[in-house]
């Protein structure tokens, strides 16, 4: 045999152990197939040196794997940790800016409301009327057996 054959050989061998492996390690082999690989092993010196070629390159590509994939989620974790700190920060810097400037508050609830220098009357739904002073706000919720207004915040008169 000349040294291609011997390689075509030794790659065959190589081939068939890493399938062997794969079968083994694949959590679907049985007693039956851990004892033929025993057998493969055993017919030569060539079958045992693959088996520990292939069982090399298993550990190794499985430690290679493992830390790669490990690094990947710490790198993934950092990126969102950061992304979500940087995200509620600037949505807690948006929701204290929305209230001191009057757009989001007790006056964003109401059903009525002036804004600084105005006023305004409104009639009501059961003929009443009420003036709203500068900067105020109001509920009014009425039914068969309620009439009932909150004033949230600033003056109003009821007529």
């Amino acid at each position: 045999m000349d040294r291609e054959e011997l390689k075509k050989i030794d790659l065959a061998l190589s081939n068939d152990a890493i399938d062997w492996l794969v079968k083994l390690k694949s959590g679907q082999a049985t007693k039956a197939d851990e004892e033929a690989f025993a057998k493969w092993r055993g017919k030569s010196e060539a079958h045992e040196a693959a088996a520990k070629e292939a069982e090399l390159i298993w550990h190794g590509v499985g430690l290679v794997g493992d830390e790669t994939i490990a690094k990947e989620r710490k790198e993934k974790r950092a990126k969102l940790t950061r992304r979500t700190l940087l995200g509620g920060g600037t949505l807690a810097f948006a929701g204290w800016a929305a209230l001191k400037t009057g757009l989001v508050g007790p006056r964003f609830f109401a059903d009525y409301a002036t804004g600084i220098g105005e006023r305004r009357t409104i009639e009501l739904a059961d003929g009443s009327s009420v003036f709203l002073n500068a900067g105020t706000a109001l509920s009014a919720f009425f039914s068969n057996t309620e009439r009932r207004l909150t004033l949230i915040e600033g003056q109003a008169s009821f007529t």
